[in-house]
């Protein structure tokens, strides 16, 4: 369970350093709360999910997230993302940085920061509601 709830934030997270190229922090915000608003969420109720996206409409994607710079293009980067994250590594966002790179719209400095923030064995995530040890 506990797994699975950090699965989902970084999940969230992957797709929110899709957004942020050249986007503003704020708008990236904007941008997941018009996400979460319109149902692609994970079990958990609170992050956003591969598992949507990767049959999601880019259509209506992009139309979520018309505000973010190049929407176009990231809504076709999530997408893509995400069914490769379901089918080439079983639903979890990679840790190594040569398979995080060969996500769409993920280059060197994106995967580094991907690397950096999430959770390896035995380390503490922090949310807002809870903190989640991966054991």
């Amino acid at each position: 369970e506990l797994v699975y709830v950090v699965s989902c934030y970084v999940q969230q997270l992957l797709i929110g350093a899709i957004m942020s190229k050249q986007t503003q922090f704020t708008i990236v915000c904007k941008a997941i709360r018009t996400m979460k608003e319109n149902s692609c969420l994970c079990k958990d109720g609170k992050s956003l999910d591969a598992a949507t996206f990767s049959v999601f409409d880019e259509v209506e994607l992009r139309r979520m997230i018309r505000f973010v710079h190049y929407n176009k293009q990231k809504a076709k980067h999530i997408i893509q993302t995400a069914k490769m994250i379901m089918s080439t590594f079983r639903g979890q966002v990679p840790t190594i940085r040569d398979q995080l790179m060969r996500l769409p719209g993920i280059g060197p400095m994106l995967a580094n920061l991907v690397r950096n923030v999430t959770p390896s064995k035995s380390e503490c995530c922090c949310t807002a509601e809870q903190t989640v040890v991966v054991a």
